[in-house]
């Protein structure tokens, strides 16, 4: 869903597990309704079927995707090697709609008093192609 906001120039943001007033429940029920006619002039009539049809397909092309990157013996060999508890995170997606960006992530639990994530490398799987690329970061 935030790539196809992303492309559609809808602002989202994920409320998880929160307790809110029924003002603000209200509140955004408003905000939601102005969206979608505002949505609707822009992308014509059934906006929001539009957006959750094409969020459904956008799923299904990162399924796929997803299936490449974790069969792939490259990427699955490289994360072994990390020392560390690693994390691997879908973070972009090309302008054409392609090619899908990982960052692979360690964490080191040793002189690491900030307890960050350090960014280990990145990959991009074309859908196209059905290709991996290693991106070096260091």
């Amino acid at each position: 869903m935030e790539f196809v906001g992303k492309k559609w120039e809808i602002e989202l943001y994920q409320v998880a597990g929160s307790i809110i007033s029924q003002k603000l429940v209200d509140s955004v029920k408003t905000v939601h309704t102005e969206l979608w006619k505002k949505m609707d002039s822009i992308h014509g009539v059934n906006s929001e079927k539009k957006f959750r049809k094409e969020t459904i397909a956008e799923m299904k092309r990162i399924s796929k995707v997803q299936k490449i990157f974790d069969s792939n013996r490259q990427i699955k060999k490289r994360i072994r090697k990390i020392k560390g508890q690693t994390s691997s995170n879908l973070e972009s997606i090309s302008d054409d709609g392609n090619v899908y960006y990982w960052t692979i992530y360690s964490f080191q639990r040793k002189n690491n008093p900030e307890f960050k994530w350090e960014p280990e490398f990145k990959v991009g799987v074309s859908l196209t192609k059905n290709k991996i690329e290693v991106i070096e970061l260091k």
